[in-house]
């Protein structure tokens, strides 16, 4: 439940957060792992809104005592790092805070998320496709659109503001790229990233976005997989579903080589643990090669091209296929329009040909 405060040991607290009802009206707020190793307290991902912050509090002054915080992000998203200015209110002789440098232009939501969904609509317009009744609320969207084509992304403002307060706290960042990523030691799995003193090992896994690293806690066995383990590998048109593949591969050659004891993630709001590790990581690989598979046929069957739109519509009558009815199920109400970006950003990825105007592009197989 949102703000369950979960004790996986004496040392390592998560923290839940939330999958929303819908996104219009609720924050998806990612989960929050903290983690005492001696005298420091590591803080990783701190969420977003008030309520989920004053969790986090809680939660460190249930691993006191401490002299050191280090607080650390997995990647700039404003489901992970709104509540980064907590780092001033947690009393502490020594403080930092660790953030990949690829992070920094993701920390101005606003215009980050304005270029993503501009990108995307080169391929279909967000308001177009949903099922009903989102396709009603939608409507007047592409009213706006006609008045001025940026108008119907007041929503990104208006959702954004939902996940206040928004302090990232830029000016505490130092980043782990200052130092040059190596080899850790990791057994069953070849990872390069940083060892911050043998407590915390963050790992390059750049998939989900171009900034985003993991954490394992080598003492613990435990491996946090932030957003690498959502289940649409390509969420956005910088994610990389390449990439995430491999980490989640390179996560199943761990739990396999017994280094991995509890796996947490972003947006699952359980801990999974042993036998249960494996066949989820394993299933999340499945349901996107097979949801690849349905794209691509759906594709290869119009020689003359389909949109965005078309394409996601086709997909909707497979709903049969276990992968693709999973898949829907994610999107509605939850992220409604998000399983068309997903298509967009695959097929952008695998290299499929597209013509036509902007907003209505056609996707060619190459």
């Amino acid at each position: 439940m949102y703000g369950d405060i979960v004790r996986l040991s004496n040392d390592v607290i998560v923290v839940e957060g939330r999958i929303p009802f819908t996104i219009l009206f609720q924050t998806d707020t990612a989960n929050a792992l903290l983690y005492r190793s001696g005298g420091t307290l590591y803080i990783m991902d701190t969420g977003a809104t008030p309520f989920f912050r004053k969790r986090i509090l809680a939660a460190a002054e249930m691993l006191r005592p401490f002299g050191k915080l280090v607080l650390l992000n997995s990647h700039g998203h404003p489901d992970h790092t709104p509540n980064n200015s907590i780092i001033h209110e947690i009393a502490a002789k020594e403080k930092r805070h660790l953030i990949s440098e690829k992070s920094w232009p993701l920390l101005d939501y606003e215009s980050y998320f304005l270029a993503n969904y501009r990108e995307i609509g080169k391929y279909f317009f967000i308001a177009d496709g949903p099922r009903p009744p989102f396709n009603f609320i939608m409507q007047p969207l592409k009213l706006l659109r006609h008045i001025n084509e940026d108008l119907p992304y007041f929503m990104i403002k208006r959702v954004l503001k939902k996940f206040a307060p928004l302090e990232p706290s830029r000016e505490t960042m130092e980043f782990f790229e200052k130092e040059p990523a190596r080899n850790l030691p990791v057994k069953g799995a070849a990872w390069t990233g940083w060892n911050l003193g043998g407590d915390v090992l963050v790992l390059e896994a750049r998939g989900h976005t171009p900034d985003e690293v993991v954490f394992y806690l080598p003492r613990e066995k435990v491996l946090f997989l932030s957003d690498e383990s959502f289940d649409y590998f390509s969420c956005w048109p910088d994610s990389s579903a390449r990439k995430v593949r491999e980490v989640i591969m390179k996560s199943i050659a761990m739990a396999r080589a017994g280094e991995v004891e509890a796996l947490i993630n972003g947006h699952h709001h359980e801990v999974l643990r042993g036998d249960d590790i494996i066949p989820f990581l394993e299933s999340l690989v499945a349901n996107w090669d097979s949801f690849t598979t349905e794209v691509k046929d759906i594709v290869a069957q119009a020689p003359g091209g389909l949109t965005a739109v078309q394409i996601y519509r086709a997909v909707r009558r497979r709903r049969r296929v276990p992968a693709v009815k999973r898949f829907l199920s994610l999107e509605f109400p939850k992220m409604p329009g998000f399983l068309k970006t997903a298509i967009v950003s695959m097929l952008l990825e695998e290299g499929y040909r597209t013509a036509g105007p902007d907003g209505h592009r056609l996707f060619f197989a190459p």
